[in-house]
C-alpha cells in the first residue's frame, strides 16, 4: 500500500523541464507510477514526431525530470547523430 501525497494521490508527480532555446519549465507535471514510467514519458516527449511541435521546438536537446521535492531524478538527452 502506498502513501498519499499532499494532493491525496497515491502516485508521485514528475515535472518535465525541456532544455532547448529557450528552456521550458513544466509547472503542472504528471502523476506517474514511478521513475521508470517518468523516464519512458521523457523519452516519448523527446522523440514525439508531431510536425507542429517540431516547428515550435526545433532545438529540443534534453528533458530533465524532477520529482515533487524539486530533485532532478532523470535527464534524457537527444541523440544528435
Amino acid at each position: 500500500m502506498g502513501f498519499f501525497n499532499l494532493r491525496g494521490s497515491l502516485m508521485p508527480r514528475f515535472f518535465f523541464h525541456e532544455k532547448d532555446d529557450p528552456d521550458t519549465e513544466d509547472l503542472n507535471g504528471a502523476e506517474l507510477k514511478d521513475e521508470a514510467a517518468a523516464k519512458q514519458e521523457a523519452i516519448l516527449r523527446l522523440k514525439r514526431p508531431v510536425q507542429e511541435e517540431l516547428q515550435s521546438q526545433p532545438h529540443l536537446d534534453a528533458i530533465e525530470v524532477e520529482d515533487e521535492s524539486g530533485e532532478t531524478v532523470i535527464k534524457v538527452t537527444a541523440d544528435k547523430r
